[in-house]
């Protein structure tokens, strides 16, 4: 009976798989009685893990069939089945990649991963493209695609289903530093921060940053040079750039808040020698202040400042120091500058004492016949120098009174430290007691006088000073001058001479003019009546007769008797 035995199916593995062939993979054809074929052994070059898909498909050949049937009962014929060897899938996989914006990049052959090789099949290279290799790829485009393409390496390509995976390449913000420029300026200054005022690091392809706004607390007037630095904060950079490409950070500047110059000056200040000095806080003026600061006081010192100071170190420096008040110190770089003290020469008057003398006297001025105002400081004037005109003996009362002037004051004193000014005192000229009495004079009543101007004497003259003449007058020298109001005053005045009146003090003693009765005859008149008659004599009936006319020779006599006018 024939008997034929076929793999009853077409097997199929994959690339790479082992494959044991199942006794029971087949068909048969011509059993009868009821025999059966349990198994049947197969083989094939197919079933190894190394059999590749270009041999495909290999023949599976059965044999040694067993089973409930007696072999030469039949025929045994074997029909080959067929062993198809499929691809297996093979991913190759770009790995995914990063780079900096700016960057080139040149994809490695080997960045790939794969998945699905078997028997120790391996793949060296994947060549790999992508547009975000370029310099100029931007953030805003990322990821771009990583795409792989001819695979090779130690393994037969129709052996895998081959399939690319494309990777991402991520364009990644390129870091960019904005540094604000550090700055500095004065205090009490206030300044706008420039937008160009920035330095940059990082920028690629041509890009620019055109300007950044800066801010910043020193920027201010009022900013104090001890929170100095300030930080210059810079933000919103602008400029021919796409922002996303950068991973922009910005760096603080630093702003410097200066300190100004402010000079102290203590005022220049002048005393009197002997003058001890207080300076005023307020003694001084300033230059440079800013922001309504103020200085309100500084001490001030100077060697000068005692009574003590000679005006020959003059001028004394004024040294300022320790200003204090609505000011930091901290925002002012402080220079004093000395004042200058200057000791005056106090005023020293000497003043000459007044003298007096009597003319005629020769007078020798004392060196001490002084006072003085103004010494200070236990000086002292001990001797002054006098002169006058009028010490001589010869000085007139008419040019009295004289200067006595004072010079070349000497003592415990330096004269520098003194403006000496000298008061002339007077030297008065006192008259001299110059006494003229009149002569005494006599003379017969009816007689009139005229009073010689050389009837007199004197007492007191000196310098051979002479009176000549003197007039005088009396109320006795003329005829009728009665003999009851006698003695008569001579009253003498005008004294003249080789002598200057003012120089004596003139005072005039009267002389007496005694007038002498002469006689008198009284002879009553004759007179006649008739008997018997009673008559009354007249009180008019008399004649009066000069004593010369009743008895010549004795009229004479008695003129003799008075005394003549004295001569002089």
């Amino acid at each position: 009976m024939r008997l034929s035995t076929e793999s009853h199916y077409v097997q199929i593995k994959n690339y790479g798989d082992t494959l044991s062939l199942p006794l029971t993979a087949f068909t048969t054809s011509g059993l009868v009685n009821g025999d059966t074929i349990v198994s049947v052994l197969e083989t094939s070059p197919g079933t190894v893990a190394s059999a590749n898909v270009i041999g495909s498909p290999y023949a599976i050949t059965p044999s040694a069939a067993s089973g409930t049937f007696t072999p030469s009962n039949y025929t045994l014929s074997y029909v080959n089945g067929s062993l198809t060897i499929m691809p297996v899938a093979l991913t190759v996989t770009a790995n995914d990649a990063t780079k900096t914006y700016g960057q080139s990049v040149s994809l490695p052959l080997t960045a790939f991963t794969s998945s699905g090789l078997v028997n120790g099949d391996t793949i060296v290279s994947v060549n790999e493209s992508s547009p975000g290799t370029v310099a100029t790829a931007s953030v805003i485009g990322s990821p771009y695609v990583i795409t792989p393409s001819n695979a090779s390496g130690s393994f037969i390509a129709s052996n895998y289903t081959l399939s690319y995976v494309n990777g991402a390449l991520t364009v990644q913000p390129r870091p960019l530093i904005v540094t604000a420029n550090d700055a500095s300026k004065n205090y009490g200054q206030s300044i706008s921060l420039p937008l160009t005022a920035f330095t940059t690091n990082g920028l690629v392809n041509g890009d620019t940053v055109v300007s950044v706004n800066e801010t910043s607390a020193g920027t201010i007037a009022t900013a104090n040079v001890v929170g100095s630095p300030y930080a210059i904060t810079p933000s919103a950079a602008s400029g021919s750039f796409i922002a996303s490409n950068y991973t922009l950070s910005y760096v603080d500047g630093a702003l410097s808040v200066l300190p100004v110059p402010l000079v102290v000056k203590a005022n220049d200040a002048s005393k009197n020698y002997g003058q001890g000095i207080n300076f005023a806080p307020t003694a001084f003026t300033a230059q440079g202040l800013v922001n309504g600061d103020t200085i309100l006081s500084v001490n001030e010192n100077s060697p000068g400042a005692a009574a003590s100071a000679n005006v020959i170190g003059s001028p004394y420096a004024i040294t300022p120091s320790g200003a204090s008040g609505a000011f930091s110190a901290s925002n002012y770089t402080l220079s004093y500058v000395n004042g200058a003290l200057t000791v005056l020469p106090t005023p020293l008057v000497i003043t000459a004492n007044n003298a007096s003398k009597n003319y005629g006297q020769t007078l020798t001025l004392p060196l001490t016949a002084f006072t003085s105002s103004g010494l200070v400081n236990g000086d002292t004037v001990v001797s002054v120098n006098e002169t006058s005109p009028g010490t001589v003996a010869s000085a007139s009362i008419a040019g009295s009174p004289y200067t006595i002037t004072p010079s070349a004051a000497s003592g415990t004193f330096t004269p520098s430290n003194y403006t000496i000014t000298y008061v002339n005192g007077i030297l008065t000229i006192q008259s001299i007691p110059l006494v003229i009495t009149a002569n005494d004079q006599i003379k017969n009543y009816g007689q009139a006088m005229t009073l010689p101007l050389t009837a007199f004497t004197t007492s007191g003259l000196i310098n051979g000073d002479t009176v000549v003449s003197v007039n005088e007058i009396s109320a006795g020298t003329s005829a009728a001058a009665n003999v009851v109001g006698s003695p008569y005053t001579i009253v003498p005045s005008g004294a003249s001479g080789s002598f200057t009146a003012s120089n004596y003090t003139i005072s005039y003693v009267n002389g007496a003019l005694t007038v002498l009765p002469i006689p008198l005859v009284v002879k009553a008149n004759d007179a006649s009546k008739n008997y018997g008659q009673t008559i009354t004599l007249p009180l008019t009936a008399f004649t009066s007769l000069a004593w010369s006319m009743v008895t010549p020779s004795l009229a004479s006599m008695n003129l003799a008797l008075a005394p003549s006018p004295p001569q002089m």
